[in-house]
């Protein structure tokens, strides 16, 4: 067997340096990894909120442009001193699901009942229903809240405003003249 001086090969303190390298880039491309899985959940849930979003306005808008009756009575089921409408039957008012989120916290829907009674959930997770009333008086158009709102005859158009912890959706309906 010949003796050398010089063993030929890799020593214990090579090996773990290239063990300890390839752990950093392994842990670095975890890292992207996951960083990328969270971007990707919070767009794909924006995305939901928003499309929810489109729907119950789009659905609250089209009641509100087709009604003929309106009737802005408090409504029992709601809360967080949210507003209610009733438009040709149907009311929609804020309430509680019944179900709590991560923390503990009660959680909030649009619901809108039907002439039979039943309670649909519209919109989830939702704080509050602002309305304000712009009224014809004389040659011009005030805007009252739903309290001071004592006939809805004369509404020719309805502010809405959907607040959740989120975000707030506003738009506006205007009222045919009858």
């Amino acid at each position: 067997m010949p003796t050398s001086k010089y063993i030929i090969g890799v020593s214990l303190i090579e090996a773990l340096l290239a063990l300890s390298l390839s752990f950093v880039i392994m842990g670095s491309v975890l890292q992207l990894y996951l960083i990328s899985e969270k971007t990707t959940r919070l767009r794909y849930a924006v995305f939901l909120q928003q499309e929810s979003n489109f729907i119950a306005t789009t659905v609250l808008m089209r009641c509100l442009r087709m009604a003929t009756a309106i009737d802005v009575r408090p409504d029992r089921d709601s809360i967080n001193n949210s507003d209610s409408i009733t438009l040709n039957q149907q009311t929609f008012f804020v309430g509680l699901t019944g179900r709590r989120d991560a923390q503990g916290k009660a959680i909030a829907a649009l619901y809108m009942r039907d002439h039979q009674g039943d309670a649909h959930e519209v919109l989830t997770p939702m704080d509050r229903l602002q309305l304000r009333y712009d009224l014809q008086q004389n040659d011009h158009l005030v805007r009252v809240s739903s309290v001071d709102l004592a006939s809805a005859s004369k509404v020719r158009g309805i502010a809405v405003t959907l607040i959740n912890a989120e975000n707030q959706v506003n738009f506006y309906v205007a009222r045919r003249q009858s």
